[in-house]
């Protein structure tokens, strides 16, 4: 069994060589953590059968696509000191510290604000 905590958003990781990410082609390249999901309620389709009911989505930047895998089907490459974006306006900066990660929120200053 896999840790399924052992991968968090915005980790680089690598797709491990297997036959099922051999034949869909992703088979040593490197991707980011996009989110998961449980696949029986989402219905999502994944590369390979898993070992629990849940799945990790790893954005392939050189094919621009996600593909959605068991976390035993990756390895982790690196995980980032600090990520920054942004959520329906708001800009968010996630610094990881310790091995935690602390958010800091920046909020965007509305147009209509009088200063």
């Amino acid at each position: 069994m896999t840790d399924a905590n052992a991968f968090g958003f915005g980790d680089t990781v690598r797709i491990k060589e297997g036959p099922e990410t051999a034949q869909a082609k992703i088979a040593g390249l490197e991707g980011t953590v996009y989110g998961f999901t449980t696949p029986s309620l989402t219905g999502v389709e994944t590369v390979g059968p898993l070992s629990e009911d849940f799945a990790l989505n790893v954005h392939v930047d050189s094919l621009n696509q996600g593909y959605w895998l068991d976390p035993g089907n990756i390895e982790l490459v690196e995980r980032p000191e600090a990520m920054e974006f942004s959520i329906a306006g708001k800009t968010i900066r996630v610094t990881q510290k310790d091995g935690e990660y602390n958010e800091a929120v920046i909020l965007q200053r509305p147009w209509w604000k009088f200063w």
